[in-house]
């Protein structure tokens, strides 16, 4: 790995330490300025606003390599690009308009009554693509020089209360929970799908995964 000379005995380290195991010490992961940086970075420049923030690959890209370039690794961290698009951000794949700023993103609820809705998985829709397109980019862009985390999908319960809201979902599970335990079933399946999907092209690149943490 090109900002990371002993990749392969950090992966033993997490070998062993997803077998229970310690080689010599604990896995840890360390990160520090480089006080002579790697030469060759992409020059990062700003986002257009903060929806291209997220989206951008080419942009995104840009940063992280002079990240990476800038960065030492020590111990069992390692340089990683994933599509950031917001925790949760499955909601959106089921219609709920997302929309982001600076600090955060958040998704409208759409699920007003239960009565007469029904879930329906977007597979053409733009924020699904979008993932799978910035998925693929980093892939292109990663070869040799880092791992490609998956988007944070986020948890089940967690997309639905987007869909549906807090309060109401809370209010749902006492007075009215079999169109939630429905939805729920619906998510964990598609959930699973869709994991599977960014998996198999991250898959393409490296061997194991990884995410927002980094490990």
């Amino acid at each position: 790995m090109l900002f990371k000379d002993d990749w392969p005995q950090a992966q033993e380290r997490y070998r062993a330490w997803w077998a229970g195991e310690c080689i010599d010490r604990p896995a840890i992961k360390v990160t520090a300025p480089r006080k002579h940086p790697i030469p060759g970075s992409k020059e990062p420049y700003p986002p257009k606003d903060w929806l291209d923030h997220r989206t951008n690959a080419e942009c995104n890209i840009a940063r992280h390599d002079h990240a990476f370039h800038h960065t030492y690794y020590g111990g069992e961290a390692f340089p990683s690009i994933w599509p950031n698009l917001g925790p949760g951000i499955m909601a959106a794949y089921y219609g709920s308009p997302a929309q982001c700023d600076e600090h955060t993103v958040w998704f409208p609820r759409i699920i007003d009554h239960w009565e007469g809705f029904r879930l329906r998985f977007d597979a053409d829709g733009w924020w699904w693509q979008k993932t799978k397109e910035l998925t693929q980019a980093y892939v292109d862009y990663a070869q040799g020089r880092c791992l490609v985390g998956i988007t944070d999908l986020g948890g089940c319960s967690d997309i639905l209360a987007s869909l549906r809201g807090n309060e109401q979902l809370l209010t749902d599970l006492i007075e009215n929970p079999e169109p939630v335990e429905r939805a729920l079933r619906e998510i964990a399946h598609r959930w699973t799908l869709c994991y599977d999907e960014l998996q198999a092209i991250t898959d393409r690149n490296q061997q194991g995964t990884t995410q927002w943490l980094g490990a």
